[in-house]
Order: C-alpha cells, then structure tokens, then sequence
C-alpha cells in the first residue's frame, strides 16, 4: 500500500550508509542535520508558523483481528 501523494516526501539515500550511522557519516559536514531542518520546514506546518489541529490516523486495526478477537469473547482459558 502506498502513502498517499500529500504524506509523501522525497527520499535521502546516502552512499554507503544505513539506518543506524547516517548520522555519524554525515556529522563532520552537518549534511544530516541540514536535511532533517530541511524536512521539517517542509512537511510541519507549525514551522511555518501555522499550527494546525491534529490530522485524524486511520484504524490501523485490520478486520480479521478484530473479528478474531470478537470470536474469542466470552471464552475463559
């Protein structure tokens, strides 16, 4: 399933680097910290002065757990 086109943002890929030493790979030229601020601007209104209320996040629960647990009601183990 993918995000929809308003939620999406552009990837940062950086050569040679993982989740876990992005950071580390980028600190001597503060590249990492220059994308992230870049990022908020962006994406978080409230940087741009403008607070918005909090968007509503879909149920994230799927059907089958749900009827799954339903089925399990009133059942003792």
């Amino acid at each position: 399933m993918a995000l929809p086109q308003p939620w999406r943002a552009k990837p940062f890929w950086v050569e040679g680097a993982g989740h876990n030493n992005i950071e580390a790979l980028l600190r001597p030229t503060g590249a990492f910290v220059d994308k992230v601020v870049e990022y908020l601007d962006l994406h978080v209104s409230a940087r741009r002065g403008r607070v918005a209320p909090p968007t509503p996040v879909p149920e994230c629960v799927p059907a089958a757990i749900r009827e799954m647990n339903a089925s399990t009601d009133g059942i003792s183990t």
